[in-house]
């Protein structure tokens, strides 16, 4: 996998001009983890991560090849940045966020991400696990008031839902884009502009895990992971 990225990156940076487009340049820079041990489940969870990775950068690919075909825009350099923030890496439980950001003209770039929380288990076995794979759902609307309160005291002016509204429980949840864990906290990003200004990017929170584990299905077992 590692040489398919390879290849893929300098697909993308030798794209030629398009006849009748314009000049523009493309610019790459990629720092995604990858698990180098040899283990079956490290080589399951780096193919997860991979596979993420290229599909964001053919994406990417595609709106760059389209910019630049376009004679009336002008010609600027267009932007694709990977890289992994790595919240907890264990031996039974990895917690990462792989973030993209892109640049492709106007006055602000993009930024989207994907979070893993993989479980090892025996014989190679794999699972990452989802927002309510960890939190109780019968638990969700204690869970979204702690959210609620979490975007008010942070981003109180820069807002897009009023959290007072009918569904703006729901809404809260629904809007989470992904989740990660360290030893002592829950972190939360959102869809970018779904709760919060464009500058909020997709405007992380922290959940403190004493007040976060209240809403867990089954707090002694993220616990144990953790150790």
């Amino acid at each position: 996998m590692a040489i398919l990225i390879a290849c893929l990156c300098a697909l993308v940076v030798g794209c030629a001009p398009v006849s009748g487009g314009n000049s523009s340049e493309i610019k790459i820079c990629r720092q995604i983890y990858k698990f180098d041990d040899s283990r079956a489940c490290a080589a399951k969870a780096n193919e997860a991560i991979c596979r993420d990775f290229l599909s964001h950068l053919l994406e990417f690919e595609r709106q760059a090849n389209a910019y630049k075909a376009d004679a009336a825009l002008p010609a600027r350099e267009l932007v694709f940045c990977a890289r992994s923030r790595i919240f907890f890496d264990g031996q039974k439980f990895f917690s990462c966020r792989n973030i993209y950001d892109t640049y492709l003209g106007g006055a602000h770039g993009h930024e989207e991400s994907t979070c893993f929380n993989f479980v090892f288990g025996e014989g190679g076995a794999v699972k990452n696990l989802g927002l309510f794979d960890v939190f109780d759902f019968s638990k969700r609307e204690g869970l979204s008031a702690l959210i609620a309160g979490e975007l008010v005291g942070r981003y109180k002016g820069g807002l897009l839902v009023d959290l007072g509204a009918p569904g703006a429980s729901d809404y809260i949840l629904n809007s989470i884009a992904g989740f990660a864990i360290s030893r002592d906290k829950v972190w939360i990003f959102f869809r970018k502009y779904s709760v919060a200004c464009g500058a909020c990017a997709q405007a992380p929170i922290s959940l403190d895990m004493q007040s976060a584990r209240k809403f867990f299905i089954d707090s002694a077992h993220i616990e144990a992971l953790l150790r």
